[in-house]
This record gives C-alpha cells, structure tokens and sequence, in this order.
C-alpha cells in the first residue's frame, strides 16, 4: 500500500536528485524508497565487550603485580582469582 508524504528538502539538493534517477528510469518516489531501504537495512554490527575480546590475550607479569596503578590492581585481580581457580581444582 502507497502512502503520500510531503518533503520539504533543499532546492539544490532536489536539482541533482533527477540526474542518476532518471538514467535508471526511476522516479523520485522510488529513489526515496531505495534510500530508505538502504538505511533500514543495514544493520550496526555487534559490539562486543572488551573483556570478550581480550579474554586470554593479555598476559600479566610478577612485576606488573608489583605496579601501584590499574595495571597492578588488574593483575593482581586476575593473579587472585587464577591462585583459586587452581586451589578448586586440586
């Protein structure tokens, strides 16, 4: 079903609208349609977590432990809970 819109868009921009559409045969009405189209379906590609994307790739040192930074606090985080992880399993 075709529904009728009113547009208010700029005068130049409407000149250079009937150049490409009219050598496609298309009207002004469905240059819309495809524009439109094209926007609704092109999908944002999923945003992984930082975590999802590093997990396992960063790999924390004694020193690093040693640091008094977010480094620090982050490895000995990470040195913590893998010293549990071991524990568990034994």
């Amino acid at each position: 079903m075709k529904t009728k819109l009113t547009l208010s868009i700029d005068a130049a921009l409407v000149r250079k609208a009937p150049g490409p559409q009219q050598a496609r045969g298309q009207s002004v009405s469905e240059l819309f349609e495809e524009a439109i189209e094209k926007a609704s379906s092109a999908s944002k590609p999923e945003r992984k977590q930082w975590s999802d994307l590093w997990a396992g790739t960063v790999r924390f040192t004694a020193d690093d432990a040693k640091r008094d930074d977010r480094v620090g606090r982050m490895a000995r985080k990470v040195r913590t809970r893998a010293t549990q992880h071991a524990k568990q399993r034994a």
